[in-house]
C-alpha cells in the first residue's frame, strides 16, 4: 500500500483502528504514523497532518542545517588560522637570520623575502622578532620598520573583517563619521598641527645647525595621526624630502590610517 511518513502527537491517533492510519513502517511508532494515499484519509486532513508534520520537523532542519554550516566555517577558519601561524612562525626565524647576515656577511640578505612574508600575512611575527632582539633604530632599517608596522596594522583589520567583526552594512559616509565623533576629529587636528611644527622646528634647527628631533618622533607624529600635517611639512618647508622612509613612509602611513578610519566606521560597535 502506498503511504507517507508524518510525524506528529501520537495522542491524536492513539488507535490505529482509525481507517488510513497504520503504524509507522521503519520509524519510531510513538511519534510517527502511516498515512493511507487511497483516498481513505480526506486531503483536508492529510495537508493539516503534512502542516503538523513540517511544523514538528522544521525547527530541527534549520538547526541541524546551521549547526553544518558554522561547523564548515570552524573548519575554515581553523585552515586560516593554521596558515596564520606558520607563515608568522617562518617571519619570526626569517627575521632572526636576516639579522645574523647583516652582522656576518656584506652583500647577502633576505629582505626581498621578508618583504613579500609580510605581505602574506607574516609581519606580526616580524614585528615581534623586532621587538624583542633588534629594538635598535637607525637609518638604514627605519623604511623597513615603518613597512613593517604599517602593514601590521592593515592585516590585523583585514582579519577582523574576515572573522566577521563588521558592520552588517558597509559605508564610506566619512564625513558622518567625524561629524558623529567630533572628538576624533579634533585630535586629529591637534596632532597634525603638532606634526607640521616639530617638521618646521626640525628645519630650523637643521639650518641653524643645532640639535635634532629624532626620526623616530617625526616618524611617530605621522602614526599616530599626524600623517598629513607630517606631508605637508614635507613639501611646503621642503625637509625630509631626500630620505624614503618619509617619503615613501609618510604616505604609507597615510594609507594606514585611511584603513582604521574605514574599519572604525564599520566596526558595528
Amino acid at each position: 500500500m502506498e503511504g507517507r511518513r508524518i510525524e506528529i502527537d501520537f495522542l491524536l491517533y492513539e488507535n490505529y483502528n482509525v481507517e488510513g492510519y497504520f503504524p509507522a513502517y521503519h520509524m519510531n511508532k510513538t511519534s510517527w504514523i502511516t498515512v493511507a494515499f487511497d483516498g481513505s484519509v480526506p486531503d483536508d486532513e492529510v495537508k493539516l497532518l503534512l502542516d503538523m508534520s513540517f511544523e514538528a520537523t522544521a525547527p530541527k532542519m534549520r538547526k541541524k542545517k546551521k549547526k553544518n554550516i558554522e561547523e564548515k566555517e570552524v573548519r575554515c577558519l581553523g585552515i586560516f588560522e593554521y596558515y596564520l601561524i606558520w607563515v608568522n612562525v617562518i617571519g619570526f626565524f626569517l627575521y632572526l637570520f636576516n639579522m645574523f647576515l647583516y652582522l656576518h656577511t656584506e652583500n647577502v640578505q633576505v629582505d626581498a623575502i621578508l618583504t613579500i612574508c609580510s605581505l602574506i600575512g607574516g609581519s606580526a611575527g616580524i614585528l615581534l622578532a623586532i621587538l624583542l632582539f633588534d629594538r635598535k633604530a637607525v637609518k638604514d632599517n627605519m623604511m623597513s620598520r615603518v613597512f613593517i608596522a604599517c602593514v601590521f596594522v592593515i592585516e590585523v583589520i583585514i582579519l577582523l573583517m574576515v572573522k566577521g567583526h563588521h558592520a552588517d552594512h558597509i559605508t564610506l559616509a566619512f564625513w558622518e563619521f567625524f561629524a558623529k565623533y567630533k572628538i576624533l576629529l579634533i585630535y586629529l587636528a591637534v596632532i597634525n598641527f603638532i606634526a607640521f611644527a616639530a617638521y618646521a622646528v626640525d628645519k630650523v634647527n637643521a639650518a641653524e645647525h643645532r640639535s635634532r628631533i629624532r626620526i623616530v618622533t617625526l616618524l611617530g607624529l605621522a602614526f599616530v595621526g599626524g600623517s598629513v600635517g607630517s606631508l605637508l611639512a614635507m613639501y611646503l618647508l621642503r625637509h625630509k624630502t631626500r630620505k624614503n622612509y618619509f617619503t615613501v613612509g609618510v604616505p604609507l602611513i597615510m594609507v594606514m590610517q585611511v584603513v582604521v578610519i574605514f574599519y572604525a566606521m564599520n566596526a558595528g560597535w
